[in-house]
């Protein structure tokens, strides 16, 4: 999974670079397009399979809602938010999307489980 994130990172990260050095070209899009795409179908496939190892399994369903809900809520959010940062810079979108990195990153992922068990244990 972290392997995943690092790839798109860098896949997301070369277009700015490359529109910084004036070289970007519609095949660099398409390339970084498949690229952050395959990856994000390994990642989910991932995270899919790893959530029982990681959540007890009393918790498996609340767990399984709330990563639906973050995929729905930056499904829902994403593409206004992205076209209002195209609107005031064009490479804006690009350049916070790299290091936000939606809800794939491995702290987010971390913090998530530890309020679920937190929650279950009754302290939360």
């Amino acid at each position: 999974m972290i392997l995943c994130d690092l790839g798109r990172a860098l896949a997301l990260g070369s277009i700015p670079i490359a529109y910084g050095f004036r070289h970007l070209a519609l095949t660099n899009l398409y390339l970084v397009a498949f690229v952050e795409a395959s990856l994000a179908v390994f990642f989910t496939l991932a995270e899919t399979a790893a959530l029982p190892n990681v959540v007890p399994q009393s918790l498996l369903p609340r767990a399984t809602a709330q990563n639906n809900t973050a995929l729905g809520v930056t499904a829902l959010i994403g593409p206004p938010l992205g076209g209002t940062l195209y609107a005031v810079g064009r490479m804006l979108p690009f350049v916070t999307h790299t290091p936000s990195e939606d809800r794939g990153s491995p702290a987010i992922s971390m913090h998530q489980n530890r309020c679920i068990v937190s929650h279950s244990n009754g302290s939360g």
